[in-house]
């Protein structure tokens, strides 16, 4: 009955009417972990799931993927035909009896912070910070807690099965339990390390031997008592930083950390004894092409004599281990291609630049079949963030260029110049660098006619140590860029926009205006100084725009909201708590777009100090950038590019969204009627104390989802009725003396 992000929530169509997916290009999959079942990879991505044929590992063929709402997953499991994926948040229960069409059968939310899962008989095992927590999937679409552990502990990060007793890795300890009865464990003993040998991270079992991943060595166990383990042997030599990763078979362990280039393989045979045999390299020759991002492990699956590598967004490499003397690659996904961040509509096309792969063209003349008809690959191995169009030329902002790939030595930002006056055959003119400092992770470039604007920030140079800056190009020559100007912000300068020539710029101080003046470039005119420490917390996660007399700021936290009626004296008038990871805000037609981590939202601006919600899609990855046009949204979601649909008009959540929002807004529920449980949203403008309640027919309360202050803000609350019987029931929102009912229908 806790808050829940919209981002996780299951029905794909609660605003199909509203907004709509059109069409997509092809995504990228960062692989973070993967299951071998036959001749089928289930891969967990940052996507969604994918599956891959793999009876021939030199011929992979991708069968399908799935959208899966996702916060960096790391769990997979697959039994009975089912997929129980760890989404970050919410556990999902996907029906793969079909490889070639995977469709959601249902998720479960769980009440701790999930670090891995594990599946024992027609149990769900859940570990992280917490209890252990017992979910029953023998109905898969209908999962059910039946059960915790009688043990808190935090860092629960892998569980190990002997027998009735399952063994969980959490921090300095072993904890072993009895699954005796599973929907009552109960602890049974505890084995603390030796301070010195670090964390564990991964433990296997193979007959009456554990083995132990830890932050110092590699460690065997005698578990054929499993309620009193006993060490056999460490060894410090059999070590890596942070060993994450570890695959025991046939007297061999491969072991592997995160983010590593390489597989360790120890023979494990003798436990007194390891022997280190042979190390596999993952797809070393990427590594001069991608010095910045080379493939890194993620994840370890072996199933008979291959071994399955996850390489994050390289996707997975399979190599023969019949000879773990001798391992030999047999092939993997393809090298990943394009990962847009930025995006930009011209005519009937969409110009993207990718973190990878330089720029795209698309053809969106029909938006139902966007066609890549032009592309330019890097003129070097630039990780591009952010791109502006003048009149047939693009400019693209590398988002951190370091000529010798070192944080600590680099002569300076690099931006590329394209020519897309044909836009089917793109054409990189030239590029060119300002100052020698250590330029923002997302910076923001910006065209102006003939002047661009772009921001970053430096280290060097004769600028004041850890200064912000906004540098002015005269690109009326555009294969030859001049730098007119450049202002001094602080460090963390989050983003800018102009208006009427006047450059508005948000840095870790506050809102900033700055006057163009012939004499002496741009003077700094107007400040709003307000808190929002996350700027110098989040580089990546900050957009503005302007809208009439009124600006429009958001970052990781919520958005601010600004009167700049008069340039020089800009007011704050209010924030509010959106809890999404805003990367980019649009404003067209007096509704405000937002778009972050997996969603789309968009809002009425009738008040403009008072955004109404109006509706939300879900989108796989995580949306960079976008282009609101027509009622089209054109996302840059990382992982692909998507086009969604808001329909012929913009429809309220409320029925009655004639008139401008109230003081506080209690939504209709989705669904309605519901089997279990129910999503409830809410709009609270003002900070005060707030209760939110679920009552039956004759007015008696049932539950509580919600009873304290909470800041101004939109929020999604779950209620769960899988315990009431079948009936209606009312949510009461009370705000003050204020309140608002809703009526709930509650069909099993």
């Amino acid at each position: 009955m806790g808050q829940l992000d919209l981002t996780y929530a299951l029905d794909w169509d609660r605003f199909r009417d509203n907004i709509y997916p059109v069409s997509e290009t092809e995504p990228l999959a960062f692989c973070r972990d993967i299951v071998i079942q036959g001749d089928y990879a289930y891969c967990a991505t940052d996507y969604g799931l994918f599956i891959w044929d793999v009876s021939d590992p030199s011929e992979l063929e991708l069968l399908s993927s799935l959208p899966v709402p996702t916060h960096y997953s790391e769990n997979l499991l697959v039994d009975n035909n089912v997929v129980y994926f760890d989404g970050g948040q919410l556990i999902w229960c996907i029906d793969v009896e079909d490889p070639t069409d995977p469709f959601h059968l249902s998720y479960y939310d769980p009440e701790i912070v999930v670090r891995t899962i594990a599946l024992k008989d027609s149990f769900l095992i859940l570990a992280g910070d917490g209890p252990l927590e017992i979910v029953l999937v023998a109905d898969p679409e209908n999962p059910v807690q039946v059960g915790t552990g009688d043990r808190d502990f935090n860092f629960g990060l892998s569980i190990a099965f002997k027998d009735e007793y399952a063994i969980v890795a959490s921090g300095v300890y072993l904890l072993t339990f009895s699954f005796d009865d599973p929907e009552n464990p109960e602890y049974i003993s505890r084995n603390e390390w030796v301070p010195e040998y670090g964390l564990t991270k991964e433990i296997e079992i193979a007959g009456d031997r554990l083995y132990a991943c830890m932050e110092t060595g590699f460690a065997t166990f005698d578990c054929s008592d499993p309620t009193n383990l006993e060490l056999i042997t460490f060894d410090d030599n059999i070590s890596m930083k942070w060993m994450d990763y570890l695959e025991v078979k046939d007297g061999m362990a491969y072991v592997s950390s995160n983010n590593s280039k390489h597989v360790m393989v120890v023979n494990i045979s003798d436990p007194n004894d390891l022997e280190f045999l042979s190390i596999i390299y993952v797809r070393p020759y990427l590594d001069e092409i991608n010095r910045e991002r080379p493939p890194n492990v993620r994840r370890l699956e072996i199933s008979d004599d291959m071994l399955f590598v996850c390489e994050g967004e390289y996707g997975f490499e399979i190599f023969d281990i019949s000879d773990p003397t001798e391992p030999d690659s047999l092939g993997g996904t393809p090298p990943p291609r394009h990962s847009p961040r930025a995006i930009h509509k011209e005519d009937d096309y969409l110009y993207t630049a990718s973190a990878r792969e330089g720029v795209q063209i698309y053809s969106v003349e029909d938006i139902f079949n966007p066609r890549l008809v032009g592309e330019v690959e890097h003129p070097s191995h630039a990780l591009y963030s952010s791109l502006c169009f003048s009149d047939g030329y693009l400019y693209v902002s590398d988002s951190d260029y370091h000529t010798d790939y070192s944080y600590h030595n680099t002569r300076g930002s690099r931006h590329d110049v394209f020519d897309v006056r044909d836009p089917e055959n793109p054409e990189h003119i030239g590029e060119f660098r300002i100052s020698s400092g250590l330029q923002g992770w997302n910076p923001e470039l910006i065209c102006q006619g003939d002047t661009l604007f772009f921001t970053e920030f430096t280290r060097s140079m004769g600028y004041p140590d850890d200064c912000g800056l906004i540098h002015i190009i005269d690109i009326s020559n555009p294969a030859e860029p001049v730098a007119v100007d450049s202002i001094i912000t602080d460090v963390y300068l989050g983003c800018i926009t102009i208006l009427d020539g006047f450059i508005f710029a948000v840095d870790r101080v506050g809102l900033k205006v700055f006057s163009p003046d012939d004499s002496s470039g741009f003077t700094l005119i107007g400040l709003e100084e307000f808190d929002h420490s996350v700027v110098s917390a989040d580089f990546g996660n900050r957009s503005i725009c302007i809208n009439g007399d009124r600006l429009y700021y958001a970052d990781y936290t919520g958005m601010y909201f600004f009167d700049i009626e008069d340039f020089d004296e800009p007011q704050l008038i209010r924030n509010i708590n959106i809890e999404d990871r805003i990367k980019d805000i649009k404003i067209v037609d007096n509704t405000l777009y937002t778009c972050g981590y997996g969603m789309i939202k968009y809002y009425s601006l009738e008040r403009p100090e008072y955004p109404s919600l109006l509706g939300f899609t879900y989108t796989p990855g995580h949306a960079e950038n976008m282009i609101v046009e027509d009622n089209i949204c054109y996302l840059a979601d990382f992982y692909n590019v998507s086009i969604y649909s808001f329909g012929d008009s913009l429809t309220s959540v409320n029925e009655d969204h004639s008139d401008p929002p109230l003081e506080f807004k209690l939504f209709a529920a989705y669904p309605n009627p519901f089997n279990s449980n129910t999503l409830i949203t809410y709009n609270l403008p003002p900070r005060m104390f707030t209760r939110l309640t679920i009552h039956d027919l004759i007015g008696r309360e049932v539950g509580v989802l919600h009873n304290g202050t909470r800041e101004p803000g939109v929020f999604t609350t779950l209620w769960d009725g899988k315990s009431l019987p079948s009936g209606t029931y009312f949510a009461r929102l009370d705000l003050g003396d204020q309140s608002q009912l809703i009526k709930l229908t509650l069909i099993r």
